[in-house]
């Protein structure tokens, strides 16, 4: 069974013929209705992309520390039960 929505190949023409028979207050209320479909499109991205970096943070984690480097590389030497050195 063939689901495709067919539009005529003047659609654009139809539409804006509709659009010039409406009154001045549906006009407003349709650009109304695009404009929030529009945003509400813009916002699904953000929500999305801040909901991503809620989940990394949340998942993946961060390092957060005072310490240089060289101090937290040398407690790691300190306290390592390997008797050879490590290698950088």
């Amino acid at each position: 069974m063939d689901t495709t929505i067919k539009f005529s190949s003047n659609l654009s023409g139809d539409f804006v013929r509709l659009l010039l028979s409406m009154s001045d207050k549906m006009k407003l209320h349709v650009i109304k209705l695009l404009t929030d479909s529009l945003l509400k499109s813009e916002m699904d991205v953000i929500d999305e992309k801040k909901y991503t970096e809620q989940m990394l943070k949340k998942h993946a984690g961060t390092w957060s520390d005072d310490e240089s480097v060289d101090d937290l590389m040398s407690k790691i030497r300190e306290n390592t039960s390997i008797r050879e050195p490590l290698k950088f």
